[in-house]
Parts: structure tokens; C-alpha cells; sequence
């Protein structure tokens, strides 16, 4: 008897959802697939891939439910994290320019309220976002912990900085911020490329090969989580109807996680849908 109250729950961004087990053929790490890309398409089908000699069409699902593109969402944090980094580069050398040209330093000196601070404290505060953006990877949870002390010591040299020039000692004062330079700063400027690739590669997602009407399909997710049991009387329907409810088929409940159920045959039939309107 074929078990029907088996569902994989996986990860979009923050939210949870679930396919029926028997819906599901494999799962296969984005890692290291190459994708051919394929023209005039919904936005949702990033292209082909070939898996064991099999053509099968990768499908991000999550624009189908309102949510931000991976290969988008995974290039606004990139972009993020380069901005922050370049922020720190600026930093230093408005410093150097406020000694050389004997002018005030107007900058962020609290470490605490810079882009990169807040931004930081944020996500290191809350761990529900901590293992969201590490995917529970303990290296990349590591090159986080590690930004703090070189963070830190950049922006206290600026009060150095400053005390050091009124006291006429700008040659002490630019010593300072030449070591700075060459130990806190270029620490921070690796730990931020080695986020960046971590994190990019960790954003390539799993693929959910699941099959329908004999084609294959490889639904892009962020992580797969685990295989639940979810029986029929445990399933609540929608309580409104929304612009993406239409692949979902019912809401269940684990402690206090909200899991929507989809379906492979209402995907497809969307994409369909996403294929017959005309582009431009």
C-alpha cells in the first residue's frame, strides 16, 4: 500500500513547505550542476540540467509564491555584503584624509551604528536569522564571529586618531592608521571574501526531482528538512484565498511552525499557464 500521509517539508527563505513523499524521485545538491539556459520562459524555469543522462527542467518555485528569486536574492546580499565592505575601505581613508588635511572626521565612529554594525548585531542577535543565512554551516558561522574584534578596533582608532592630531603627533596618528590598514583592515577585507563565496555556495539550493506526466522537474529549494508524517484530519484548509494559494493545498501545524502543502500537478499546470501569456 502506497504510504499518502508522508510529506518532505523544505525551506523557502523563512517559510516552510512540504511536497507528498510519493511525489518525490531524489534529491540533488544545485552544487555543482551546470544549467543551460532556456529563452522565452517563466521567470520561475532557470533552464536544463542533466542528471544521470536525464534532461531536467529546474524550476525556482520561489517566484511562483511571491517570494524573491534565489540567483536574486542571493545577488542583493553579495551586492550587500561588497557595500560594506567598501564602506570600511572609505572609512579609513577619510580618516587619513581628515590628518593630512587637518579637518574634522565626520564619520561613524561607534562600531555599533554603521551599516555594517547594525546589519551585524541584527542577524548575530537573532538566531532564528543566524541559521537561516549560515544554513547551520559552522565554517561560515565562523568567518561571522571572526568580523567582531577587527571591526571593533577599526572604529576606536578614531578617537586615537583625532586626540594624537590635536596633540600636534599626526605622524604617530597616521602611523596608526597605516597599522590598521595592514592587520584589522585586511583581515576584514578577507573575511568578507570568504562570506561572500560561502555564502554564494551555499545558495545554490537542493534540487526535489519529482516527475509528472512523464517529465522531470527540479525543484529549487533552499534546504530540504525532513520527511514528517501529516494525516488527512491534521491538514486545515486556507483561511483566504491569495495570489499564490493556488499551489498550495492545505496548512499543517508542527509545534509552532505553519507548513503549506503544495502540489506538484497544480506547479506544473501554473507553469503552463506562466508559458501560454505572451512575453513583452
Amino acid at each position: 500500500m502506497v504510504e499518502t500521509n508522508r510529506w518532505v517539508s523544505f525551506q523557502l527563505g523563512e517559510q516552510t513547505f512540504a511536497l507528498p513523499v510519493t511525489a518525490l524521485r531524489e534529491l540533488v545538491p544545485m552544487r555543482d550542476l551546470p544549467v543551460t539556459n532556456l529563452p522565452h520562459t517563466s521567470p520561475a524555469i532557470e533552464g536544463t540540467t542533466l542528471i544521470r543522462d536525464l534532461v531536467v527542467t529546474v524550476v525556482d518555485i520561489r517566484p511562483l509564491m511571491g517570494l524573491p528569486a534565489m540567483r536574486e536574492e542571493t545577488q542583493r546580499v553579495l551586492q550587500m555584503l561588497h557595500d560594506r565592505e567598501r564602506d570600511h575601505v572609505n572609512w579609513l581613508n577619510e580618516l587619513e584624509a581628515s590628518v593630512r588635511e587637518r579637518r574634522p572626521f565626520k564619520l561613524q565612529t561607534d562600531p555599533n551604528k554603521c551599516n555594517f554594525g547594525r546589519w551585524y548585531n541584527a542577524l548575530m542577535d537573532d538566531r532564528e536569522k543566524l541559521r537561516e543565512f549560515t544554513r547551520d554551516n559552522l565554517a561560515l558561522l565562523g568567518i561571522l564571529e571572526r568580523f567582531n574584534l577587527p571591526h571593533r578596533r577599526i572604529h576606536q582608532i578614531a578617537q586615537e586618531v583625532v586626540e594624537l592630531v590635536q596633540q600636534g603627533n599626526a605622524v604617530e596618528a597616521q602611523a596608526i592608521i597605516d597599522a590598521t590598514r595592514e592587520n584589522q583592515l585586511s583581515a576584514m577585507l578577507e573575511l568578507f571574501a570568504d562570506c561572500r563565496k560561502l555564502f554564494a555556495e551555499l545558495r545554490r539550493g537542493i534540487l526535489m526531482i519529482v516527475e509528472h506526466e512523464g517529465q522531470l522537474l527540479g525543484l529549487l529549494v533552499d534546504v530540504v528538512n525532513e520527511v514528517l508524517t501529516i494525516r488527512p484530519e491534521q491538514i486545515e484548509e486556507l483561511p483566504v484565498l491569495t495570489t499564490h494559494s493556488s499551489l498550495v493545498t492545505g496548512l499543517a501545524r508542527r509545534d509552532e511552525q505553519l507548513i503549506q502543502l503544495l502540489s506538484v500537478p497544480r506547479i506544473v499546470q501554473l507553469l503552463d499557464q506562466c508559458a501560454a501569456v505572451p512575453s513583452g
